[in-house]
Order: C-alpha cells, then structure tokens, then sequence
C-alpha cells in the first residue's frame, strides 16, 4: 500500500504577501497621499533632530527596563509578524489524521520515518516519543513543557515591543516641549519661532506614527501569532497521544478538529 507523504517546515516562509506587510504598506500609502495633497512640500514633515530624538529615546528607554540580549531577541522574533506559516492548526489537524491511518495501516514504527520527514522540531520530538511505546509517560510533560517555553519567549518579545510603543509617543511628547521651550524664549526673534513650532509638530507626530503603524501593531500581531502557535501545538500534542495509543482515525479526526471549530487562520 502507498505510504502517505507530507511535510511541515519549522519556520515561517517569508514569501508571498504577508497581512503585515499589506496593512503597513496601505497605512504609509495613505500618509503619503495626504502629504502630497496637503503640503506644498513634503521637507516640512522631515526632521532629522525629531526623528532621533525619537527614535534615540524610545531604543533608550527601552534599554533601561530590559537587556540588549531580550532586545535583540524581541526584534529577531518580528520576522514572525511578517512571514507567512507552513502550516496552519487546520493543516496540523490533517497531517494528524493522515498519520492515524499510516499507524492503523503500518504500525506505530511508522512514526520513525514520518520524524524524518519533518522539519519542525516540535512534531519530530513527539513522533519519535510516540513511536517508542515504552516513553509515552513523557509524551505530554516533554511537549507541554516546550510549548509554554516557545509561549513565553515570544509573549516576552511581544511585550517589549509593546513597551516601545508606549516610549515613542513619550519621546515624541518630549520633542514637543523641547520646540516650545525654544519657541517661548526667541518670541523676540520671528526667524527662530517657525523652526522651534516644526520641531515641537514634528516630534509629536513621529512619536504618534512610530507607536500606531509600527511598535504596537508589530505587538499586537506576535500575540496573535503566538495564540495560532499555541493552539497549533496543543493539537499536536493531542493528536499524538491518539497516536500512541493506536486511536481510532475517526475518533481523533473528531477530538482534533474540536480544537479549530470556529476558529480563524492569518496566513
């Protein structure tokens, strides 16, 4: 009899369009037409000073409440709000019940070569668990226990970008004082007063900008990806268990795709 085949790449694919990368492109795409319809000129919106005053402070700020290494870490883990996953839970739920009727027909050792054709390291480490009888006592603590790690790194990345969200307009807001501190003491002066008013504007608005288009959206979405990943894993978990103790295909298909009833995909 043929074998079912399938695969299930561990890291998210960047091609395509992502939904991040599409809402981002029609925000800026907006701003720049109210620009260009709005202002004689698009320098008056342009201020080197603000934007590193901004920026400067917000990377500042945040560097004070965490290490450069969760920083770093928290931008490393962005790529996931612009990537497009392999596998989506619906997915997950089929390549289950495909392998529930690959062990019905060939045995639990099957398994083995399913681990080899897999590249996420989540479902190899459960298909080799599962194929060996003799460890599933260890099949849920080993896989819960990496679950709410991968969880909590990436809520923790989640929350650092969030907190930069909520510098930027601070920064911005400090840029605004800054401009009208320096507006108040050359009122004597009519040369200086538009400069310092653009800079106390300008600052605000990139302040605003940087927190509503970028750091809390970003936020946002790696909640969101975290949530799909999660439930993702359970019914991995869920549906190896089933594996392991040879479940009937019809009864796990039913178990699984408990876990996605009206839920929705992000691609």
């Amino acid at each position: 009899m043929t074998e079912r085949t399938y695969s299930y790449d561990a890291e998210p694919r960047l091609g395509g369009t992502s939904p991040s990368l599409l809402g981002m492109g029609v925000a800026l795409t907006a701003l720049i037409l109210l620009t260009v319809y709005t202002a004689a000129t698009s320098r008056q919106f342009i201020d080197i000073p603000s934007i590193a005053l901004v920026l400067g402070g917000t990377i500042g700020a945040t560097l004070l409440q965490y290490s450069i290494a969760e920083v770093h870490q928290s931008l490393r883990l962005l790529r996931l709000c612009f990537a497009q996953t392999a596998s989506s839970p619906f997915e997950r739920v089929q390549i289950l019940i495909d392998l529930a009727h690959t062990v019905r027909e060939h045995g639990l050792l099957a398994l083995e070569n399913a681990a080899l054709r897999t590249e996420d390291p989540f479902l190899q480490t459960g298909l080799r668990i599962a194929a060996d009888g003799d460890r599933m006592h260890d099949l849920r603590p080993i896989l819960e226990n990496e679950m709410l790690r991968a969880e909590d790194r990436i809520e923790h990345a989640a929350a650092i970008i969030g907190a930069m969200g909520n510098y930027a307009p601070a920064m911005g807001l400090i840029g605004t004082l800054i401009g009208l501190i320096q507006m108040l003491s050359s009122l004597n002066d009519p040369t200086h007063v538009g400069p310092s008013m653009s800079l106390a504007l300008v600052s605000t608005l990139y302040g605003s900008l940087a927190a509503n288009i970028c750091f809390l959206p970003l936020s946002g979405k790696l909640r969101s990806r975290n949530d799909q990943e999660t439930l993702t894993r359970r019914i991995t978990i869920e549906g190896l268990i089933g594996l392991a103790t040879l479940e009937s295909p019809t009864v796990l298909s039913q178990k699984l795709r408990s876990f996605v009833a009206g839920t929705t995909y992000d691609g």
